[in-house]
């Protein structure tokens, strides 16, 4: 029964910390009062670990509850930071900046796309992004 009971802890909190999909994800109790600043801080602080998912999951969904582009657009370019397939979260950035008619939430999320491409190394890309970015202003 000890045993059950250690492997059901294990299986929980493997799920809690490496939870990959912001989908159907809740910011635990722990969490959910802390500030954007505070989960940022929290993210850099484990960023070599697998915890760190758990940091900016609960930074893109509080962005997403309190509808705030910016915070958004910032969360998905921390979530590219742990991703392996960097350029992933792209279309996610591309698709909110697409509704935006605030020139800062444009620039930023060009800006934000521009850094991605440059981290993969296309700098094409990367420059053509800077640009848009750039004319937004």
């Amino acid at each position: 029964m000890h045993k059950r009971f250690l492997y059901f802890l294990l299986i929980f909190y493997t799920s809690l910390f490496f939870c990959q999909s912001v989908k159907g994800f809740h910011i635990p109790d722990s969490l959910r009062n802390k500030s954007f600043d505070e989960l940022d801080n929290k993210f850099n602080q484990f960023r070599e670990s697998n915890q760190s998912i758990l940091y900016v999951n609960s930074y893109i969904v509080k962005a997403k509850k309190e509808k705030n582009i910016i915070k958004l657009i910032n969360g998905y370019y921390l979530q590219t930071i742990k991703e392996k397939e960097k350029t992933g979260y792209i279309d996610s950035i591309k698709s909110i900046i697409k509704k935006s008619i605030d020139v800062k939430e444009l620039s930023l999320g060009h800006r934000k796309i521009g850094n991605i491409y440059y981290n993969c190394g296309k700098y094409d890309l990367a420059l053509s992004s800077y640009l848009i970015a750039l004319s937004c202003r």
